[in-house]
């Protein structure tokens, strides 16, 4: 970011440096100033959280840097995990992806997809805050820096009858998002099995699939409600995506640069959590509207019932990962105690 400085026998390069494009400005023989050009991507589409949230960063950015760093959005960047690697050998400047894409870098990324332990945004925002260090250091090993957090509203189930008992899912196949949900989802008797959202639809149209689990974020929910009339809003999990640059990257900034940086990242995670409440809302309108049933769960067998598997799913988690990550859990379900008891009348 910030300003470029180059030797004067660089000056007529276009340089092509990993992930960024770095072209001369006109009118500078001495090619002091350069405007450089980062690629920024996303493998979901624009109107999705993750497809805004790298746009307001690109926006911030380059308003914070005086246009002097310019931001090249790509959506449907092919496969989340593609994304990760992309940032890591240095061809993609900056990507934002679903946390279930860096599980396999450290098990801290299972903390927002954990099943039924968050119940609202403000619980999951919480929990991303208390996790937050845990993340940085995580990252930091396999040589990546966070810059910002991006709530996903709640995953619901989406399917073509409906659902709201136990024998409703016994030998549905659905669709989730990380091999976890999978396996939780297999075990209380469906058929669940892990894909990507490039893979959902083909899927859904060769009859392959009888539900997906997703909160229809965006154009994900108008593609999904084609041929899924039926929403089971279980809040099964609030996930986060997580936006990344290289850590050498970073590093190699000027200092000015990375606070600019620093700014539209914090600037942009902030906008990403004050407008999840009003696009909740917007999504189940659009289901209604567009004549999905949607179905509030809260009480009954089946909310009940994955509720308790929940609650065994996650201590076998904190039994098996560190003390650090499952302390984490022991701190958020006290702070959660904590914050419930103050928002009682009259406490």
């Amino acid at each position: 970011m910030s300003y470029v400085r180059y030797p004067v026998f660089r000056a007529a390069w276009c340089c092509v440096l990993a992930g960024y494009v770095v072209f001369l400005l006109p009118g500078d023989p001495t090619g002091e100033q350069a405007v450089q050009v980062w690629r920024i991507a996303t493998p979901y589409p624009r109107d999705t959280v993750s497809g805004c949230g790298i746009e307001r960063f690109a926006q911030f950015v380059e308003r914070l840097d005086s246009g002097r760093t310019q931001m090249r959005s790509e959506f449907l960047a092919s496969r989340p995990s593609d994304v990760v690697h992309a940032i890591q050998s240095g061809q993609l400047a900056v990507g934002d992806t679903l946390a279930s894409s860096l599980v396999a870098l450290d098990p801290v990324f299972e903390l927002s997809m954990l099943p039924f332990e968050v119940r609202s945004i403000d619980e999951a925002k919480r929990l991303a805050l208390l996790a937050r260090p845990a993340y940085e250091r995580a990252l930091m090993h396999h040589g990546l820096h966070l810059l910002y957090v991006s709530p996903w509203p709640p995953s619901g189930l989406w399917s073509r009858a409906p659902v709201s008992t136990f024998a409703d899912l016994a030998g549905l196949r659905i669709r989730t998002y990380d091999d976890a949900s999978a396996a939780f989802l297999s075990s209380v008797g469906s058929q669940a099995v892990s894909l990507s959202v490039s893979e959902i639809i083909p899927r859904l149209r060769n009859g392959s699939l009888d539900g997906v689990l997703s909160s229809g974020d965006g154009e994900v929910g108008r593609l999904l409600r084609t041929t899924l009339p039926h929403f089971a809003a279980i809040d099964y999990a609030f996930p986060l995506s997580f936006a990344l640059m290289s850590e050498a990257r970073y590093d190699a900034l000027p200092r000015g640069a990375r606070e600019r940086i620093d700014a539209a990242a914090m600037a942009t995670e902030q906008q990403q959590w004050l407008s999840m409440p009003a696009r909740i809302a917007r999504n189940r309108d659009d289901m209604q509207r567009s004549g999905v049933m949607v179905a509030i769960s809260g009480t009954g067998e089946l909310s009940e019932g994955l509720r308790r598997r929940g609650e065994a799913w996650v201590a076998e988690w904190q039994s098996r990962v560190s003390p650090e990550y499952a302390g984490i859990v022991r701190q958020f379900r006290e702070t959660t105690t904590v914050a419930s008891y103050a928002a009682r009348p009259g406490s």
